[in-house]
């Protein structure tokens, strides 16, 4: 996680479902993140401050994210995924 409170991961397919798509998920939400509420766990996220996200690993997503760190405010283009089996943190 980071200072946005939430930890991304890029999950294996799973028989049935759309996760292991090639797109990083939000895996947990922290519960002092400030998208508490915005965000869901099962979202795929597509980009970050017009960055496409898609097919990055969950350690490439970090960085993104981290590199940009000192912006006021970030642009998070997100996919409403499904939150079957996954919980936050």
């Amino acid at each position: 996680s980071g200072q946005m409170g939430i930890v991304i991961d890029n999950p294996t397919a799973s028989v049935g479902e759309v996760r292991g798509s090639g797109m990083p998920m939000v895996h947990a939400i922290k519960e002092t993140s400030v998208l508490r509420g915005k965000v869901r766990v099962g979202d795929l996220l597509i980009s970050v401050d017009e960055v496409d996200c898609r097919g990055m690993s969950a350690t490439q997503v970090t960085r993104v994210i981290s590199g940009r760190s000192g912006n006021a405010e970030r642009i998070l283009i997100l996919l409403r995924g499904s939150s079957s089996a996954l919980g936050n943190c």
